[in-house]
């Protein structure tokens, strides 16, 4: 069976064009309300400005979760499983 040979038209191209720009840009807003979040949600945990803790404590949390969850199969329960880690965390830490 022969190929056929589609060229786009220059018309077709400049539609195209004009959707990734579309796509861009709104990716550009979306990238911009996420930031905000952070920076929100770093004020309101009081993190130093320049650290990677948040990063670190998101990366820290997603694992957790995504553990969680493949060991058990769902996410039912997960506040109860991570607040008994940290109660378990405070009584050795106030035993050191």
């Amino acid at each position: 069976m022969a190929k056929k040979n589609e060229s786009w038209s220059e018309e077709k191209i400049k539609e195209e064009l004009e959707k990734l720009k579309s796509i861009e840009i709104e990716l550009k807003e979306k990238a911009a309300d996420i930031e905000k979040q952070e920076d929100s949600l770093k004020e309101k945990l009081k993190l130093p400005e320049g650290t990677d803790i948040f990063s670190r404590l998101t990366d820290l949390i997603t694992q957790s979760y995504n553990l969680y969850v493949s060991e058990k199969g769902t996410d039912d329960d997960i506040s109860e499983f991570i607040s008994k880690i940290l109660d378990a965390r405070k009584m050795v830490a106030s035993n050191d």
